[in-house]
């Protein structure tokens, strides 16, 4: 049964429908945490293990594949599966074919993507490293749409399966093939590139994808560029801003300033679930509550789907606001100099809780199909952390780099909030 469908059915067996309505909004958040949560948890315990089996050095490299490959993801979002998503939330007769044909057209923008990977990854590794890497992040592409298909029709335990096959068994192949002492630099990519493919396999079915689904159409390509047009610049600043938090902390504070922007990032990392959890939830709820019942009713319901979400981020900020130094000595112990930096993890806490709204009405822009604005309102939240920011990191270090992201939030917020109230 679909998760939306769950109101229909409680009303058949004399469920009140307030209580269908909770129970189904419930199941969409518990789904949508679980889907994202085994993205985060997977890439989270695969970084540890990592850190605790190679050089710093070889780890660089890694990371800065890895990296590519989330700007590769946003990237490819932008024009693949956000058109995607908005195409099957109207719901459309054959959801099957739609998907289908965005798969077979998105394969014109992740072969470039893919090989642009290859591209990055000449620069900073052994071509080998670099090869699997753009292996690995064309089957991440193609599985994003897959899941992100689920996603748009309210499938979220669904996709959380094969989410859970493709994230939490890149972790448990690295373990494997470490025990087993064939690891080496290019397992990681390797075993991605296994798990995305099964995982693919697994949601495509779950579609109800078939060999005769798969159509390239002109018109499809015409709409994902149309679409992707208006949020590419978003995408790009999305990914791009903490990188050039990184590589300012590099060039003024010197590797163990990174290291301690890192570790404080680390903590608050725990709340990404839930962050990357508000655009997946709402887009699709406000764009058929649109189509149902017009805008004004679609920005309540919105509101809605996000609150639950921004409120638990709300609560991780809250906790880091006050409680810095415990929570600091909970992860890290009372070894290093880390304890001494309880300000810039309060400071994150400020940053966490500005960003959990800015997600939310992004989220919003999104859902009315309101791109252009949405693409506004991150630059100018990216400029604002840039001019303001990075300079803030530069002369204090993990102080100023903790408010990077406040201001990039404070920014899309003054401009999206205006937006929203029209």
């Amino acid at each position: 049964m679909r998760l939306h469908d769950a109101k229909s059915s409680g009303k058949a067996r004399g469920t009140p429908p307030w209580r269908a309505a909770l129970l189904g909004r419930g199941l969409r958040i518990f789904g949508a945490l679980a889907s994202q949560g085994t993205v985060s948890l997977g890439l989270f315990i695969t970084n540890l293990i990592l850190i605790r089996t190679v050089t710093p050095y070889e780890f660089g490299e890694i990371a800065i594949l890895l990296g590519a490959l989330f700007f590769a993801n946003n990237l490819f979002g932008t024009f693949v599966t956000y058109p995607m998503t908005l195409r099957l939330a109207e719901d459309p007769a054959d959801a099957p074919a739609v998907v289908g044909s965005f798969m077979a057209t998105g394969l014109v923008f992740a072969l470039p993507i893919a090989v642009a990977v290859f591209a990055i990854g000449l620069v900073v590794a052994e071509p080998a490293l670099a090869a699997v890497a753009a292996l690995a992040g064309f089957a991440w592409l193609l599985q994003s749409v897959t899941r992100k298909a689920l996603h748009a029709q309210l499938l979220f335990l669904r996709s959380a399966v094969g989410d859970a096959l493709c994230h939490l068994g890149l972790p448990l192949g690295v373990a494997l093939s470490l025990q087993a002492g064939a690891f080496g630099l290019p397992t990681t990519f390797a075993v991605l590139a296994l798990t995305a493919t099964l995982a693919t396999l697994l949601q495509a079915w779950q579609c109800g994808l078939r060999p005769r689904h798969l159509r390239f159409s002109r018109a499809r390509l015409a709409e994902c560029v149309a679409t992707g047009r208006l949020t590419a610049v978003g995408a790009i600043v999305d990914v791009l801003l903490p990188q050039l938090v990184l590589w300012t902390l590099l060039a003024t504070q010197g590797k163990a300033m990174v290291a301690v922007h890192t570790a404080m990032i680390s903590i608050v990392g725990i709340s990404h679930p839930l962050l990357f959890s508000i655009q997946t939830l709402v887009v699709p709820v406000v764009r058929r509550a649109e189509q149902a019942s017009g805008r004004r009713r679609a920005v309540l319901e919105g509101i809605i789907a996000a609150a639950p979400l921004a409120g638990a981020m709300g609560c991780v900020g809250i906790a880091v606001l006050l409680f810095p130094l415990p929570i600091i000595t909970l992860f890290y112990g009372t070894s290093g100099d880390y304890g001494s930096y309880a300000g810039a993890l309060r400071l994150l806490g400020i940053t966490y809780l500005l960003t959990a709204a800015a997600e939310s009405a992004s989220a919003l822009l999104l859902g009315l199909g309101r791109a252009r604005e949405q693409r506004t309102a991150q630059l100018v939240g990216f400029a604002t952390a840039v001019t303001v920011g990075l300079p803030a990191a530069a002369a204090f270090g993990a102080f100023g780099s903790a408010t990077v992201g406040g201001l990039s939030a404070a920014g899309r917020l003054a401009r999206a909030i205006p937006v929203l109230r029209r």
